[in-house]
């Protein structure tokens, strides 16, 4: 942890006002969620899901235990185990249901499937990792509940002698996902979760600071392209920015991108659609029509970069993009597109260990012998530094 803390007052190095094209996400970087709050939701719903609608045992449901979760936790729907990799891409430690698997288990189960973990990020990479293999990736706090849930449900399932087809009870849970996060749902009013979200806001959202608005409004003023960049539907990205950030969010941006589809986004060549007041899709639009003020979905870094050099007049304006998913902010654009990031860390933050740790999965970075997990080698490869917050960065760029 030490190494972290030191990575993350290196913010002093960083010439932020360097860079001529700067680019924010949205969920757990912009916007903040109380995490005592939102985890706890995200277990209820699934759980309740799962019961009413696909005849689970009540049983499954439990109280919401934070310290069975972490990000970055590997589903592997074939045998139900929960994996946690080390640098080397080995197994540092693994689960079925709640109980440790030996190391004997561990070699016997996946000494021949090396070259498997050896690829999931390249997976990830390319944002086929749910459909074309037999590991899901825990990557954010959408989805790190899904731990405990498959945990219990192993548990359950041994202690009933029911029938456990692992891959049949994965595709139930990413079933209710598909429900609970439908880019439709918060205006059709469905799934439950972003219901629950707009009628209480204050109870899930944090405000963003006035050290960050300040940040992004001195970017801004000397001359800075500044860009939201969001994965998140267009009528979600405003509800977030008008409860969080105040009915002013558009003039801190040059224009907002919703819908983006990371990690595709750096990767692809799909075209920029425009989107009009009443948040319907207009038309596609070339890099040359795109305007300053409004709100656009889809689209692709290389048109997003082209129009940043049009602007400047600089053959190749230098970039950097900063974001909480290790893999779709960080990785991908450092990997792919030669961006430079800044990762938004919160488990450095201290009140995120204190609610997190100490885990049953031990720190997020490193076992108790100091060996380090594979996503923090990948941060500390594809990314500038390491932050807790955007905040880190308004303390030494206001």
């Amino acid at each position: 942890m030490n190494n972290l803390i030191k990575m993350s007052s290196n913010t002093r190095k960083l010439n932020l006002k360097s860079y001529d094209l700067i680019a924010i996400d949205l969920d757990h970087t912009l916007v903040k969620y109380k995490l005592n709050n939102i985890l706890p939701l995200i277990h209820r719903l699934i759980n309740t899901y799962l019961i009413e609608k696909y005849d689970y045992p009540k049983e499954i449901d439990e109280e919401f235990c934070p310290k069975l979760c972490q990000k970055v936790l590997i589903i592997d729907k074939r045998f139900g185990n929960i994996l946690k990799l080390d640098s080397n891409h080995g197994i540092m430690s693994a689960k079925h249901g709640n109980r440790n698997l030996t190391i004997d288990e561990i070699h016997q189960n996946y000494n021949n499937l090396c070259h498997h973990l050896k690829r999931i990020p390249d997976f990830l990479n390319k944002g086929t990792i749910n459909t074309e293999t037999d590991f899901y990736v825990l990557k954010d706090y959408f989805t790190t509940p899904l731990a405990q849930i498959m945990a219990k449900i192993v548990e359950v399932f041994n202690e009933k002698n029911l029938v456990k087809d692992y891959h049949k009870i994965w595709s139930n849970i990413c079933e209710v996902l598909g429900i609970m996060y439908d880019r439709n749902a918060f205006k059709s009013r469905t799934g439950g979760f972003f219901q629950e979200l707009e009628s209480n806001p204050n109870k899930y959202l944090e405000k963003i600071s006035e050290d960050s608005k300040q940040l992004l409004e001195s970017l801004r003023k000397t001359g800075k392209h500044v860009f939201l960049i969001t994965s998140a539907n267009d009528d979600f990205a405003r509800f977030l920015l008008n409860n969080c950030f105040g009915n002013e969010w558009m003039s801190s941006f040059d224009f907002v991108l919703t819908y983006a589809r990371k990690p595709t986004f750096f990767t692809s060549d799909r075209y920029f659609v425009s989107i009009d007041s009443n948040d319907s899709i207009q038309t596609t639009v070339n890099i040359d029509e795109i305007k300053c003020g409004q709100i656009y979905s889809e689209g692709n870094w290389n048109d997003l970069k082209r129009f940043v050099a049009k602007q400047t007049s600089k053959e190749d304006p230098k970039c950097v993009y900063i974001g909480d998913s290790f893999n779709d902010d960080c990785i991908v654009p450092n990997k792919y597109v030669n961006c430079d990031t800044i990762a938004i860390v919160e488990e450095l933050e201290e009140l995120v260990r204190d609610e997190l740790s100490p885990n049953h999965w031990q720190s997020f970075f490193a076992d108790d012998s100091n060996n380090t997990t594979l996503w923090h080698e990948l941060l500390k490869k594809h990314s500038l530094l390491m932050i807790p917050n955007l905040d880190a960065l308004s303390i030494h760029y206001n």
